[in-house]
């Protein structure tokens, strides 16, 4: 996750719509071990064969309704088209 962080902080400073959340949700807070594939595209807390070539990295884990009790974490802003 942290490999994705400068580009996924750029993209939101472009554009106003996208946001973005460092963390994972699981079934208690805390801290878990999170299988990442060499292309950044696949991440999980799940264990994730060895054909995936997984590197692993700690992240912070909230339960989904925690970030949700200070608000809405994701916005959808739908630009006007005139």
């Amino acid at each position: 996750m942290s490999a994705n962080e400068a580009r996924l902080r750029e993209r939101s400073e472009k554009e106003p719509n996208i946001s973005y959340n460092m963390f994972a949700a699981g079934e208690s807070p805390g801290e878990q071990v999170m299988n990442i594939t060499p292309q950044l595209t696949t991440c999980s807390l799940l264990p994730m064969g060895a054909a995936w070539d997984a590197t692993t990295e700690k992240v912070r884990v909230v339960t989904i309704d925690s970030p949700l009790a200070s608000g809405p974490i994701l916005q959808h802003h739908v630009p006007s088209h005139r």
